[in-house]
């Protein structure tokens, strides 16, 4: 009895240190921020250009061919629709360039997204840049996609989750949760929707706290850790997360900068090993970090739209169908006016004057 207690003790001074003390001024049942960083973030515009190595796996290279073969003999296709993908593609390393900026402000958020991809066929990364575009609005995330020719919209998916999922990422696959944290400033007790009280402290010492998602705790489920460096104000060091079939995702903070006052990431190395057979390395250095103007989104009338939202959290938990097909129009625009927001999204930006220290 006195071990639990003497860890529950420790657990609430470890969520009391991290985050309660550094709530702004809101109702307590509705608090904006967990933290001063995040607080500063929620103001900032955050530019990351990455370094990328890939392995592709000889299974996708495999199932890949055995679709194109398939697709090859049931349809009209041209011969050389069926033509299979050279085995040697398998494990070869492909060097690729991705480029992230992040832009926030307490009603908005936007992360834009460019970056190569590997031309199976060819066996190269491609020549142009792949790009994805998401916004997030209070509770509703809205997907943006383009016509790689023109460059106009031309459709977008829209969900709604609760009043904030900017710690769920997107669930049209385009943004991972992680992101937000490691590159975006959010909290990492926000990742995948999750709040600080369902995270348990396993250890502490003088360099860092080690907390481990207390919900994922059944065997099929991925094991997630955060590790907060202590000597950088207790910012994100490490992101590890466990998956069932042993591969490993790993971001670690190789740099930190002093931004506002408040230390953020400026340099994180990323690795993915083991599972299924996919390998990857990357690397990300922040090259611009400034005070954000505005977070635009305009998106012309008569736009397809997906809509999900009726299906709530469903659409992140994997659900694929279901969506209604419309079109944007005058009841979407006013999903992106702040007055739309909850309360407790529509706080007053941080001065560059408030103090964040502890």
């Amino acid at each position: 009895m006195i071990k639990r207690r003497w860890k529950l003790s420790l657990w609430l001074v470890a969520i009391g240190a991290l985050c309660g003390r550094l709530i702004i001024a809101q109702p307590p049942a509705k608090p904006s921020y967990y933290d001063t960083r995040e607080r500063v973030a929620a103001v900032l515009t955050f530019e990351w250009q990455e370094t990328q190595q890939v392995k592709v796996p000889p299974q996708l290279v495999r199932a890949l061919n055995e679709m194109k073969l398939q697709r090859a003999q049931s349809s009209d296709a041209p011969p050389e629709a069926g033509k299979p993908i050279a085995e040697e593609v398998a494990n070869a390393v492909f060097e690729l360039s991705a480029y992230y900026t992040i832009e926030r402000t307490p009603q908005r958020t936007c992360l834009r997204t460019q970056g190569q991809g590997v031309h199976l066929e060819q066996a190269k990364a491609t020549d142009f840049l792949l790009s994805t575009e998401t916004y997030f609005v209070g509770g509703t995330v809205i997907a943006v996609h383009r016509d790689y020719s023109s460059g106009r919209i031309a459709s977008v998916d829209i969900a709604k989750g609760e009043d904030d999922v900017l710690g769920m990422g997107s669930p049209f696959g385009s943004l991972p949760p992680e992101w937000l944290v490691v590159y975006g400033g959010v909290s990492p007790f926000r990742l995948y929707g999750f709040k600080p009280e369902n995270w348990r402290l396993i250890s502490v010492s003088p360099e860092e706290w080690l907390f481990e998602l207390s919900h994922q705790s059944q065997e099929n489920a991925p094991k997630t850790r955060l590790h907060l460096n202590r000597h950088y104000q207790d910012a994100l060091s490490r992101l590890e997360v466990h998956y069932p079939d042993g591969e490993v995702w790993t971001w670690r903070v190789l740099k930190y900068k002093r931004i506002e006052g408040i230390w953020f990431p400026s340099e994180v190395e990323f690795t993915v090993q083991g599972g299924r057979g996919y390998a990857g390395w990357a690397r990300a250095v922040l090259v611009r970090s400034e005070r954000t103007k505005s977070v635009e989104l305009q998106i012309p009338e008569k736009t397809h739209v997906r809509d999900w939202r009726h299906l709530g959290r469903q659409v992140w938990d994997g659900a694929s169908k279901g969506y209604k097909q419309t079109e944007w129009s005058e009841e979407f625009e006013k999903l992106l006016q702040p007055s739309s927001l909850p309360s407790n999204q529509r706080s007053k930006e941080p001065s560059a004057s408030s103090n964040p220290k502890r």
